[in-house]
């Protein structure tokens, strides 16, 4: 955003402020509802020469328009008929002749709001021309991209969940009953030859939009693969990564064992030179450091660490030879990586000791295997297209929450952690251990099915802050309690410096200044891919781009999109170098941090890796990720500085 478009900018976040960039907009619905129940001068009784059943349609659409402005701004539940008849301009009896309650009406409205975005797909899917089906279907999803940039259309479309209650599932079943109508009607146009009738096209949506949004979602847009299973497993990620290393050469173009010690521009010759310690040095007009912020592991210095005279190792550099049956091991820390370590060894170890210093929620982790026939579906690249875009918006409502409504985080997510722990923990004294005590998404949410069904194995016991680690002995733990645990081995699952190092080697700029003194307040950069006094450096998942409600790889292909767009503009200039412009840099920064405030990260009484050292928060994107794509995807030279 332009620092001269402060409610531009603003509003850049995706419906992250109601300033005066949205005012006229968000007060469209209020205005009509106003003004239909304002009676022109002489124009006698409202419904006279109507019928009853006009006379209650137009009652019908008052209300309907009353509850878009109120159940948005106000909330569901803060909303009554009075309030909603006022709004309307219409007397309370004649509301209960349309609806039974506010949750009717609510149900109502959402069933009209989505209807008036299925047209609009289908319309501008049928007005494109004619051609390859990709090309169609591209703006058509980009209709979604524009409903939901409307605030009060993305509240409401959730406010149905906090309204519904107890009938969640019947809501996403009549969601995805949607999808297989619009499947259906896109598939048909998309081949004519379509081989499945109205209830086969149900069953299939039913069985693919239920299980494939990791797979389809967490690989590369343009290289879509035939998944066996929801959440793919080792074996078969690194089929994909090497077939699409194999696919486009890029094993040759890999320098390996060269890791990098330091980078530095070279003023004089416009280049960056990067040292590695086993390679040498190599030289580039452009840098891209795309190392990634989860790669830098860190042990916490516990008294003693050097002594322990068992196998020790952190979790992203594990130890293949040191043979687990039977041994007593401990694992520290109970974050996502523990979350996978601790279920895959519990059956193998003879005893397991775990350390939590506070526990995270966990949410049933929905995997399944896909069937041959499923498998040759997601094989279609236009269908696979479509499935991919109608997942992704299924998790990208999932912002309001994180931003919006607490209340929907509390009644839809948090419940359903609370139902998993109590049925899967029966012991009241673990569950109490493992429950946290912030609100659901302050910190990483846990996928998992299997943890805490493998914390509550008799040989697996549990450490909490009481009994946290005092010290390492040469023979394993002493915790705080004075109590010693003898051990073979110990993993650490201790996380990674992801804020404060998001790039774990030097990185020198114009003038000799670090990229460690740029940041010494805390990590920060234009879009989160370029710095200031860096020129032609930019970064890869840098400061504020982790989405934790979807897959990364949206935000970094959109941050691609940008750094292809700017050695576009240094092409055709000409010129040497590019560098954001610090004033461009400021702006985007101080809009991401004001629109932070309002998020669960910053208000749900927690403590996260997503926080730095100074208390900002530099691991996340305070918006939709549809946002951050549409703010990365157009370049503006103003932002800029070509030398």
């Amino acid at each position: 955003p332009r620092t001269d478009e402060p409610a531009a900018a603003a509003a850049a976040a995706g419906g992250v402020d109601e300033g005066a960039a949205n005012a006229a907009g968000q007060d469209e619905p209020r205005a009509a509802a106003a003004a239909g129940r304002r009676r022109k001068p002489g124009s006698g009784r409202r419904y006279a020469g109507r019928s009853a059943a006009e006379r209650q349609a137009e009652q019908r659409q008052r209300f309907l328009a009353a509850g878009r402005v109120l159940f948005a701004d106000s909330g569901f539940r803060a909303t009554s008929v009075r309030a909603l008849c006022r709004e309307a301009g219409v007397i309370d009896r004649y509301f209960y002749r349309n609806f039974a309650d506010t949750q009717a009406l609510l149900a109502a409205l959402y069933t009209a709001e989505m209807d008036t975005v299925e047209a609009r797909i289908l319309a501008v899917f049928n007005a494109a021309e004619a051609g390859a089906p990709q090309q169609r279907i591209e703006p058509a999803m980009d209709t979604f991209f524009a409903a939901f940039e409307d605030r009060r259309f993305a509240r409401i479309c959730w406010l149905e969940v906090l309204g519904v209650g107890p009938d969640i599932d019947a809501l996403y079943l009549e969601r995805q009953n949607r999808f297989a109508r619009l499947l259906e009607t896109v598939g048909r146009q998309l081949r004519p030859d379509w081989p499945l009738d109205a209830q086969e096209t149900q069953i299939t949506t039913l069985a693919l939009v239920g299980a494939i949004s990791q797979s389809a979602l967490y690989s590369i847009s343009s290289e879509p693969y035939r998944w066996s299973q929801m959440f793919a497993e080792q074996a078969e990620l690194k089929r994909y990564t090497e077939h699409v290393i194999a696919k486009h050469g890029l094993r040759e173009r890999c320098e390996l064992g060269a890791n990098v010690e330091q980078v530095r521009w070279d003023e004089a010759r416009q280049r960056w030179i990067v040292h590695t310690s086993a390679s040498g040095d190599f030289e580039a007009q452009v840098l891209i450091n795309a190392s990634g912020p989860l790669s830098t592991p860190v042990v916490p210095n516990f008294p003693g660490r050097e002594r322990f005279a068992g196998a020790s190792f952190h979790t992203n550099d594990w130890d293949h030879s040191v043979d687990l049956a039977g041994k007593r091991v401990a694992v520290v820390g109970s974050g996502a990586s523990a979350a996978q370590v601790i279920p895959a060894i519990a059956g193998e170890v003879g005893a397991l000791h775990v350390f939590q210093r506070s526990p995270h929620w966990v949410l049933p982790r929905p995997d399944r295997k896909f069937a041959p026939w499923q498998q040759r579906l997601l094989g279609l690249r236009p269908l696979y297209k479509l499935l991919r875009w109608a997942i992704y918006w299924g998790l990208e409502t999932r912002v309001v929450g994180f931003k919006y409504s607490s209340l929907m985080l509390r009644v839809v997510a948090q419940r359903a952690a609370l139902r998993q722990l109590k049925a899967q923990v029966p012991d009241p004294a673990l569950r109490a251990q493992l429950t946290p005590d912030y609100t659901i998404g302050c910190k990483r949410i846990i996928l998992s099915s299997t943890l805490y069904p493998a914390l509550a194995r008799d040989h697996v016991q549990l450490h909490d802050r009481d009994d946290a680690i005092a010290e390492i002995t040469e023979r394993g733990i002493r915790t705080r309690s004075g109590a010693h645990i003898d051990l073979d081995v110990i993993v650490w699952s201790t996380g990674f410096d992801a804020t404060d190092g998001v790039i774990s080697y030097p990185v020198i700029g114009r003038e000799g200044r670090t990229l460690q003194q740029a940041w010494s307040e805390y990590p920060r950069a234009y879009l989160g891919t370029a710095v200031p006094g860096f020129p032609n450096l930019f970064i890869v998942t840098g400061p504020n781009t982790g989405i934790g409600h979807t897959s990364a790889l949206f935000v970094i292909e959109a941050q691609m999109r940008y750094i292809m767009n700017s050695l576009r503009a240094l092409r055709r200039s000409g010129r040497d170098s590019i560098e954001v412009c610090p004033r461009a840099e400021d702006a985007y920064t101080t809009m991401v941090h004001r629109e932070m405030q309002r998020t669960v990260w910053k208000t749900g009484g927690c403590q996260s890796w997503y926080q730095s050292r100074s208390g900002h928060i530099v691991a996340m994107f305070p918006g939709f990720s549809f946002t951050f794509r549409r703010l990365a995807s157009r370049f503006r030279p103003g932002h800029h500085i070509l030398a």
